[in-house]
Formats: structure tokens, C-alpha cells, sequence
């Protein structure tokens, strides 16, 4: 997975993403460990009053292969709030190709919520969280990748210029 596109996707959602550990095998596979701070917190404040929680951090650990994204590849993770312990989101997303240019990406998430009284409220802020986040995943991909081609069509336009071998129309 593009740590740029990590970092894009923290910016869209107001959001601080720390690389913390990455590893990766010989075969393939890609093992991290990452951890995501809210410029804003997400969690309602009588939510965050009941489970004595201050300002929001979730750790993260994901493994997947860097090359195969498959029904059978698929990333899997585990993020838990650094408020609570009693809080874990576990999930499976893998992409199925559906023509030769698209694809559909399938999330498989699962929320325990181990707190009395709150629990409920907090698996349902989770999974309309999750859903919001999901949803917005496609038109985050195309946006992040039209940047990626400005980036590099301004880059190659600064060599040109610079490099005193002026090519194209104006030449």
C-alpha cells in the first residue's frame, strides 16, 4: 500500500498518520504498524466523558501482499483505541476486478465493544464511521491519483525547463 496515499487519506480526514513499524518478506507479504491521531475527536463527549477517554489515537497492525489483492490476499487489520482497551476493530478488505479498469473493494469488519452502559452507542458511532470512510474510498483513490499525475507532469515540466533542453511545442 502507497504510504502517500496513507498520508492523503489522514489529510482528507483531518487526521495525523505515524508510520510505526513496516516490514516486508521475501514472498510478498507486508506487515505494519501504524498510528492515527484526530485534529478533531470523533467520539462525542458523552461518550468520551462515560469511558474516561481524552484525546483519540488508534493503533493499527495490517498485514498484506504487496503484490496480490485478492478474495484470497486480502489486507487484514486490527485497531483498537488508545483510550480503552475494551474497544477492537478487526476487518478483511480485498478488491475484485470487475472490468478491465475497475474494480470493487469488499470490507468484512467486525467491532467489540466490551463497555457497559456505552457499548451500543459506541458500535454503532464505529460502524457509521466505517461506512462514511468506505464510502468515500473511491473518490479518494481517483483524487489522490489525479494528484499523483499533476505531481508528475509539473516534475517533468521543471526538468524541462531547468534542464536547458527545452522540448514540445515551445521548443
Amino acid at each position: 500500500m502507497d504510504l502517500g496515499f496513507e498520508l492523503f487519506l489522514a489529510q482528507r480526514e483531518r487526521q495525523v498518520f505515524e508510520l510505526r513499524e513496516l516490514h516486508e518478506s521475501e514472498d510478498g507479504m507486508v506487515q505494519r504498524k501504524s498510528l492515527v491521531t484526530f485534529l478533531e475527536n470523533p467520539v462525542p463527549w458523552c461518550i468520551r466523558k462515560a469511558i474516561r477517554s481524552g484525546d483519540l489515537a488508534i493503533s493499527t497492525s495490517a498485514t498484506w501482499h504487496r503484490n496480490k489483492f485478492d478474495e484470497a490476499h486480502g489486507l487484514r487489520f486490527t485497531s483498537a483505541p488508545s483510550c480503552s482497551s475494551k474497544v477492537t476493530v478487526d476487518g478483511w478488505l480485498y478488491v475484485e476486478p470487475v472490468t478491465a479498469t475497475q474494480c470493487r473493494i469488499h470490507a468484512v469488519v467486525t467491532v467489540r465493544v466490551e463497555l457497559a452502559a456505552v457499548g451500543p452507542q459506541v458500535e454503532r458511532l464505529v460502524e457509521k464511521q466505517s461506512r462514511a470512510a468506505y464510502a468515500m474510498l473511491p473518490a479518494y483513490a481517483v483524487e489522490y491519483w489525479q494528484q499523483k499525475q499533476l505531481e508528475a507532469t509539473v516534475k517533468e515540466f521543471k526538468y524541462k525547463i531547468f534542464s536547458g533542453k527545452p522540448k514540445g511545442p515551445l521548443a
